[in-house]
């Protein structure tokens, strides 16, 4: 047997699990985190397999470092519903679940101790897993169909790891990780369990899914003089960009799971003074390749990973963390002037022709994506044989007649989609991958046709806004006219303008620094606005508004 320590980096009494904000306790320490290991692994049930349904990251570590460490093989579910798991019971019988807590109809459950909570007992050296073991089942995303599962050794993900870093590193001792994505998923996996186990950096305990959490955390990390690499997706850091000026001390954001727009990464580049990098990879190779999307849009293979291109532009990989050549469904190109970066051309099944012209349901979506007041959308062949594409989206701000508009102005007429069906949201998955079947649903429904819109925000008045100065001396109060512009901005950001307030009440004073959330619902007329603060309404309102020409 050749062993591969859990951990590398780390001394004993360097940080392993950073606490969330408002959580006082210290950091679990590296060997703190090994003496957990080991009680947890000596309790666990005889078994071959641990299905991991932990949703809490630092349970989440410690589950998975024990059932590695007593021989076991971790499932790590794509989804975590009552039929999913019946379906990985039936077929991984010999297995049992880790879990936050009890849960029902779940089997034989393990649950996880909170590591920050327990009893602090040291234990070192880390514990050595076989360069051999089975370590991981990962599962695809199944957006095109059932997913399948993809096993990893442990010497594989060790060796991605170090792909990982190779490509984005190194990484200095005062960064602490943070990801939105679960670890359940190929990207969150590498990101927050294997590169931080196996380059000496803590995980937060914390998972930030929505603007306020990011923020919290981010003033944390920058009160104990932390900085912050941020592992999330597209459709999070759009959001997160929207509602939030610029968090302190975020060093680094690392993007994957689904395409990241380049005016996207830009804009967070300019606004918040970060790198933003974007992962190229799948569950079967994990991070093959690596771009800046502000800076370049082509990739570069990652850490001492190779690709060749057939005569048809498909890649195989090799090398790295990969034991056999990988073969992707993918089409690059070579840049001439550059031929060790790769142009993304799109997959050979997002190849669309019509009239005699081509181009990618990639390249569709990117411009749908671009048009002012567009939140969210997609383009999809609803089967192989439509003679035209279609395209589903979530724009408040436009009609099918608008968009269809302004769509014109940046594809090929005989791209323009029909059917175009509006949505609430899209039918995304956590890592915001598209179920290609529930979007053909939404084609099915009422193409065309608007949903109710809503629009939300968090934001924050600062201490230091000039209409404070002089503004109720030594308990300053945020005036009427900041909150309504902070509407007005919220509206302006999705292609509305505000032709006229009228109504608008205030309930109770807004304190600077206040965390507030905007919500805006619109119909074809008006616009009801409210703020919160605090958990009440601070501020309410009616106003009429016009589109802002795209």
């Amino acid at each position: 047997m050749t062993g591969i320590a859990l951990l590398d980096g780390f001394g004993p009494h360097d940080a392993l699990v950073w606490p969330a904000p408002g959580d006082a306790r210290a950091p679990v320490s590296a060997s703190e985190f090994c003496g957990a290991v080991d009680a947890l692994a000596r309790d666990l049930p005889r078994a071959a397999y641990a299905i991991n349904r932990c949703e809490e990251p630092a349970r989440f570590l410690l589950g998975s470092a024990a059932a590695l460490a007593a021989g076991q093989t971790l499932i790590l579910p794509p989804a975590r519903g009552s039929e999913e798991h019946a379906g990985l019971r039936a077929r991984y019988p010999d297995a049992y679940v880790l879990a936050d807590g009890p849960q029902d109809g779940a089997g034989e459950v393990r649950a996880v101790p909170d590591c920050l909570a327990s009893p602090r007992v040291s234990h070192w050296p880390p514990p050595a897993i076989d360069a051999a073991h089975t370590a991981a089942l990962l599962f695809t995303s199944g957006s095109t169909g059932a997913p399948q599962p993809h096993a990893k050794s442990w010497s594989a993900c060790v060796r991605g790891a170090d792909t990982f870093v190779q490509a984005l590193g190194p990484i200095a001792r005062d960064v602490v990780m943070v990801g939105t994505v679960a670890p359940q998923h190929m990207f969150g996996f590498e990101s927050t369990v294997m590169a931080p186990w196996r380059s000496g950096v803590p995980v937060c305990a914390a998972r930030p899914l929505y603007p306020a959490d990011l923020a919290a955390l981010a003033d944390a990390l920058a009160g104990q003089r932390r900085r912050m690499w941020l592992m999330t997706t597209p459709l999070h850091l759009r959001a997160f960009h929207a509602a939030l000026r610029r968090p302190p001390r975020i060093e680094r954001i690392i993007a994957s799971t689904m395409p990241l727009p380049a005016h996207l990464a830009g804009n967070v580049e300019r606004d918040w003074s970060v790198v933003v990098h974007e992962i190229y990879g799948c569950t079967e190779g994990g991070m093959l390749a690596v771009r800046q999307p502000a800076r370049d849009a082509r990739f570069a293979c990652a850490g001492r990973i190779t690709c060749a291109l057939d005569d048809d532009g498909v890649a195989t990989f090799e090398g790295g963390q990969l034991d056999a050549p990988l073969r992707v469904g993918d089409r690059f190109a070579r840049a001439r002037e550059a031929p060790h970066l790769l142009e993304l051309i799109g997959r050979s099944r997002d190849l669309v022709k019509i009239a005699g012209k081509r181009t990618t349901l990639g390249a569709l979506g990117a411009a749908l994506q671009s048009i002012p007041g567009v939140l969210d959308g997609a383009f999809i062949l609803p089967d192989a044989d439509a003679p035209r594409v279609a395209a589903v989206v979530v724009a408040p701000a436009h009609d099918a007649v608008s968009l269809r508009r302004a769509l014109a102005s940046r594809i090929d007429r005989a791209f323009l989609p029909r059917p175009l069906a509006f949505a609430a949201t899209l039918p995304r998955d956590a890592q915001g991958k598209l179920a290609l079947a529930r979007a053909c649903e939404l084609l099915q429904a009422d193409p065309d046709a608007r949903p109710d819109r809503r629009l939300e925000r968090y934001c924050a008045i600062p201490a230091s806004h000039p209409s404070l100065e002089g503004h109720f001396p030594g308990r300053p109060i945020v005036p009427a006219v900041v909150l309504l512009e902070r509407i007005e901005r919220l509206l302006r950001d999705h292609g509305i303008a505000i032709a006229a307030v009228s109504e608008a009440s205030f309930a109770r004073a807004v304190a600077p620094d206040e965390t507030l959330t905007m919500h805006v619902e619109i119909d074809p007329h008006r616009a009801r606005f409210r703020i919160d603060a605090r958990g009440s309404r601070a501020a309410s309102g009616v106003l009429s508004w016009r589109r802002v020409a795209a």
